[in-house]
């Protein structure tokens, strides 16, 4: 049986703060491939995220989860108790956790807002979310 997306509650505490990158911030990323912020996150959103993501790691627990589009597995399964036993691997968790969904796609997310304004493009797609807990 296929796993189903969990309701959880809604986020209150969205990413909204105001984040301006200077020119020199925007060369340094494109210099490095990277660019820190500090405190883009608040301790209370830092929390809140936490929560969410730990949540649905413990929820998708040793539960296999098939890909929607090709109806296959994501291969987190293969050697899984090996593997649970090393670090904690969980992907797409978007897809069956309304609360992480809303972490990454909501509007006014001013870390999307970032990522495009470094690259020097209009938006940005998210490949996969991964969560990896050692």
């Amino acid at each position: 049986m296929p796993y189903t997306v969990t309701p959880t509650a809604p986020l209150t505490l969205p990413v909204t703060n105001s984040i301006s990158l200077t020119s020199s911030d925007i060369n340094s990323y494109r210099e490095n491939g990277y660019h820190v912020v500090p405190n883009l996150l608040s301790p209370s959103q830092l929390e809140q995220w936490r929560t969410i993501i730990y949540g649905a790691v413990k929820d998708r627990a040793e539960r296999k989860y098939k890909m929607p589009t090709a109806n296959e597995e994501d291969h987190t399964n293969v050697n899984f108790e090996y593997y649970d036993n090393i670090f904690t691997q969980r992907i797409n968790l978007w897809q069956t956790h309304n609360s992480v969904k809303e972490l990454l796609l909501e509007s006014g997310n001013v870390i999307g807002k970032m990522a495009a304004e470094l690259e020097g493009i209009d938006c940005v797609r998210i490949w996969h979310d991964q969560a990896l807990i050692k």
